[in-house]
């Protein structure tokens, strides 16, 4: 009985864990949103981290780490420049719970960029990920351990773990439109898919449960108001499963200096993952720098337990853009 108990119980944590990590700051995210995003940014490097805390008022609560480098193989830098080859990798970490469930990716993302016009460009791109998924039964407790009067961690757990850990491989894909206007306007739209082969998620040779494919949308967009001010306005929507997800976001922006390459600018906005969070956001543009702070309050079933505390996250982003070789620069004529 206590066996049939503790495989219940992971095969619930497997079910439950059966869909993806996620960030509020999705759109400082662009590789884990979709590989067609691999590239596609003015620069030649760019750089990302995120980190997320999850409901800060339980015991034992989740932590997730996402970093991120692509860059421009071959093909100039710039949204509609020809991107012949982009290439990008990122590392994901999500802990959680007495039992450590934690789940580690890696993926590699390939992708290119083709110019429609002088302001509108189509990418597409691939991903290939390989995830471990483990716990640790050392700080779980057992009926077993229990004498009858008291609980007694010395006492031995009668349980056998065949694996607390597996690995498994996916592949995504996805494809983004987008149009720049004089750096006034930048729209993006694009569409991705993830887990395309549905690998299986057991710790058991005999059961078969299987990771939901993952479709996720998107809509971003940025506006210069004027000289000082901006608008973001994006919205994402991913369905995994049952699950599902959709946040929309708005940030101001006032530009508070305004030097070549160095303009700084503060942003202030909100969010909310429908149903489940309110989030507030503060952010700032630094030139290649662009950090973002955030925090959840949790609106869902959750909130008695977690007294409306979801949780911190932060997101930072750097792009190196390299400076020519004056050499390779062809001079003005003199007339």
């Amino acid at each position: 009985m206590k066996q049939i108990l503790v495989i219940a119980f992971l095969i619930l944590s497997i079910s439950i864990s059966a869909q993806d990590i996620h960030f509020s700051q999705w759109d400082r995210n662009p590789l884990f949103v979709s590989p067609a995003a691999t590239g596609v940014f003015n620069g030649d490097i760019r750089l990302n981290a995120s980190y997320k805390g999850q409901w800060m008022s339980v015991p034992v609560p989740y932590q997730t780490v996402h970093l991120s480098a692509d860059a421009r193989v071959l093909g100039k830098p710039g949204y509609t420049s020809r991107g012949v080859l982009n290439i990008g990798g990122s590392l994901a970490y999500d802990r959680a719970g007495d039992s450590q469930m934690s789940l580690l990716q890696m993926t590699g993302f390939v992708g290119s960029i083709a110019p429609l016009s002088k302001r509108m460009y189509i990418s597409a791109g691939a991903g290939f990920t390989l995830s471990q998924r483990s716990f640790s039964p050392e700080d779980l407790t057992f009926d077993s351990q229990f004498n009858g009067d008291i609980f007694n961690g010395a006492l031995p757990i009668n349980e056998t773990f065949t694996n607390t850990s597996f690995l498994y491989f996916s592949q995504s894909a996805g494809f983004e439109l987008g149009y720049v206007l004089s750096n006034k306007i930048i729209v993006q739209a694009g569409v991705s898919v993830f887990h395309i082969n549905q690998p299986k998620q057991t710790f058991f040779e005999a059961e078969e449960i299987r990771l939901f494919r993952k479709l996720n949308g998107y809509l971003k967009s940025g506006f210069r108001l004027s000289e000082k001010t901006q608008l973001r306005a994006h919205l994402y929507f991913s369905k995994q499963g049952p699950h599902q997800e959709i946040v929309p976001i708005v940030d101001f922006g006032y530009v508070l200096t305004k030097k070549r390459g160095q303009d700084v600018t503060l942003f202030v906005g909100a969010s909310t993952r429908l149903g489940d969070a309110a989030v507030a956001r503060l952010g700032t543009t630094w030139g290649p720098w662009d950090i973002g702070l955030s925090y959840d309050f949790t609106i869902s079933n959750l909130q008695p337990a977690s007294s409306f505390r979801g949780g911190p996250e932060v997101a930072v982003q750097y792009i190196i853009t390299k400076i020519p070789d004056p050499k390779l620069i062809k001079a003005c004529p003199l007339f």
